[in-house]
């Protein structure tokens, strides 16, 4: 008797460590696949926060970009907008005193982006100068090519001889480069 009690009592701790090792693998198996989600969810995450980080970065540098490029457009000649461009040149010289006029605008040969554009400014000696000072120093991408400076005179006659006045009157023909963005 006492060894049929020994070998039920091993029977019931044999099949009690068998049911707690199942339960064990049980569980085990459970945490294991929640911590493959978990994992999953995680990795799923970070790369969602990296993206949204990423595009927030990208609108940044998109804006910075687009800073730029009118930045850059500001120095190129728009081709299209030819009479604005002349109104500029022409409200740069009354800025001084002097009176510029744009003679010719051309597109230069065997050149893709430049225009070879020829004003003239009259006026005093000083705001002639400082016409061709705007002019050289405009915003924009130019490359002055050509500067005549000269002084008008005005003749008068007496008596049949002919003598000069010389006026206070100076013009200048400018010939200049100018990049443009088409």
């Amino acid at each position: 008797m006492n060894n049929k009690k020994t070998n039920l009592i091993l029977f019931v701790s044999v099949i009690t460590t068998i049911m707690s090792l199942l339960v064990f693998i049980f569980f085990f198996k459970i945490i294991e696949n929640k911590n493959k989600h978990t994992g999953a969810v995680l990795y799923t995450l970070q790369e969602k926060i990296l993206d949204k980080e990423n595009s927030e970065s990208l609108k940044d540098r998109l804006v910075e970009i687009e800073t730029t490029f009118n930045k850059i457009d500001g120095y190129l000649f728009d081709k299209e907008s030819v009479d604005t461009f002349v109104g500029y040149i022409e409200d740069l010289g009354s800025s001084v005193g002097a009176e510029i006029s744009v003679r010719s605008i051309d597109a230069i040969k065997n050149e893709k982006n430049l225009m070879k554009i020829k004003v003239h400014s009259n006026g005093s000696f000083s705001s002639v100068i400082k016409s061709i000072s705007l002019i050289e120093n405009m915003s924009y991408k130019i490359e002055v090519v050509q500067v005549y400076l000269n002084r008008n005179l005005e003749t008068e006659e007496k008596e049949g001889e002919q003598t000069k006045t010389i006026l206070n009157n100076w013009g200048a023909d400018i010939t200049f480069n100018i990049k443009s963005s088409k």
